[in-house]
């Protein structure tokens, strides 16, 4: 099953080149598909990092000599920027072409590393190393509740003791907004598609203690994308 999931999942989320990444895989809606120009795209892409960083960092305590990590960091779209503040930067993806493209995408960033994954775990990135995870629009399209568990493991691994973390979803429930379906668990004989599986509320309480991780918060960005960012740390 594993294979077979992993081979899909790369063969969706590759991209053929730069502007497919950023604006047909990673960066997409029905507005940006109407938009052919590259300059007016580049600004909203440009403009889309800044606003992001600023949630994804908000209430996170902060220091220049943190080593932060990005699950799911496509191109580097928002590594590229944490690059500028904080002194080591990681990303891993479940797509290789993805990471060819950061890697020249982020040429001249220093003290960079870049990992294809298999999606469900990064061996390569060591056990309380890590001062700060984040992921963005990365949870939301994970196809089943393994995948998410597994990557919620790798997350209590890496992180040091008390380090923070905080990955972005689609809302799961109905007491916290639910409007969409609720995908199934994906199964070998399956497509690959941008939606992903949603967990209950309750899952993510349980699952994250069970990784010695503690989620404290809650917080609901976006009524229109339905995003919802759980904030916690590492006991």
């Amino acid at each position: 099953m594993k294979n077979e999931w992993l081979e899909k999942t790369r063969e969706y989320w590759d991209p053929t080149g730069l502007f497919n990444a950023k604006f047909r895989k990673i960066y997409v809606n029905r507005e940006i598909m109407k938009i052919k120009n590259p300059e007016k795209l580049n600004d909203i892409w440009n403009l889309s990092i800044i606003k992001e960083i600023n949630w994804i960092l908000e209430d996170i305590t902060q220091d220049p000599n943190m080593t932060v990590m990005e699950i799911g960091c496509g191109v580097g779209r928002l590594l590229k920027e944490m690059s500028t503040r904080f002194k080591k930067v990681i990303g891993v993806d479940v797509s290789p072409k993805m990471i060819e493209l950061a890697k020249e995408y982020m040429l001249g960033c220093e003290d960079v590393k870049l990992y294809s994954t298999n999606g469900i775990s990064f061996p390569s990135v060591r056990r309380n190393t890590v001062d700060f995870v984040y992921s963005t629009i990365t949870f939301q399209h994970m196809t089943t509740d393994d995948v998410i568990e597994s990557n919620l493991k790798g997350i209590g691994r890496v992180l040091k003791p008390g380090a923070q973390f905080r990955i972005q979803t689609m809302r799961s429930t109905p007491n916290i907004g639910h409007k969409r379906r609720l995908s199934k668990n994906w199964k070998v004989g399956d497509s690959i598609t941008q939606t992903g599986y949603s967990p209950s509320t309750d899952w993510w309480y349980e699952k994250t203690k069970s990784y010695n991780l503690e989620l404290d918060t809650i917080v609901h960005q976006d009524d229109d994308t339905l995003w919802t960012i759980f904030t916690g740390h590492k006991k």
